[in-house]
């Protein structure tokens, strides 16, 4: 069967995911997964590829990742850590499963969503409580004044401060697995101005405004944080109303 081209970002900003095959464990220990980071931080001092986050699970790996060319530093990672744990637990053959998986980026909205879920994933692995708990992710880096190989300077485009940021990665996100629905800020604004017919939301009364919002929370793929900020509406009312 023939391979098909990879969709391209606008943004060149992608979410990857490798996984072993069979679903086997690509990290039998600590030590597997500190190399697997050495050689994910090789891959950073080449030119155009820079990682915005990552979380390394048992049997799998999620990339946050801005280049123009993924595919070619992708290829040497997968590589070098495949035959290094080869050799480290004397096993031949393949070790990821397939390709990479990969998903364009190319709305804020998105990309915030994009985060969460990768940083939540140990936590919906029962794996820990909380996501500051799992050690082999890039969330304490964020606000860390220590050096990283993790680019970390776009979080502050999008949050006030640690506090915002800690209070949206603890919201509960409902995306499984690699993400499929994305509605953008844009597409959101007009779907929202569509539903107003005309109206302008303040002169609504609070349970027409509810209505709206329940209707928005309808469509798949919208967050609460980001139809919060569309409509003006407290994004605790919405939370609610979600429920």
């Amino acid at each position: 069967m023939p391979r098909h081209s990879r969709q391209r970002s606008e943004t060149d900003v992608y979410h990857i995911m490798l996984r072993g095959v069979n679903r086997m464990d690509i990290f039998n220990e600590d030590s597997d997964r500190i190399m697997f980071l050495h050689y994910l931080k090789e891959c950073v001092k080449k030119k155009h590829y820079e990682i915005w986050g990552f979380c390394l699970m048992n049997n799998h790996v999620h990339l946050l990742v801005k280049s123009d060319e993924p595919g070619i530093y992708m290829h040497k990672l997968e590589l070098k850590y495949a035959m290094w744990f080869n050799d480290k637990y004397e096993r031949c053959g393949h070790l990821f499963q397939n390709r990479y998986r990969s998903e364009v980026i190319e709305t804020e909205g998105y990309l915030c969503r994009c985060l969460r879920y990768i940083l939540q994933n140990p936590v919906k692995a029962g794996i820990c409580q909380s996501i500051p708990e799992y050690a082999w992710s890039s969330y304490k880096v964020y606000f860390s004044l220590q050096d990283s190989f993790v680019s970390a300077g776009f979080i502050r485009l999008f949050f006030a401060g640690r506090s915002d940021f800690e209070a949206y990665m603890e919201e509960i996100a409902e995306e499984k697995g690699i993400l499929e629905d994305r509605v953008g800020d844009r597409e959101l604004r007009q779907l929202w101005l569509d539903k107003l017919s005309g109206h302008i939301v303040t002169t609504l009364s609070k349970n027409e405004q509810r209505d709206l919002v329940r209707e928005m929370l309808k469509i798949p793929g919208i967050g609460i944080r980001q139809l919060s900020r569309i409509t003006g509406i407290d994004k605790g009312i919405i939370s609610r109303l979600r429920k």
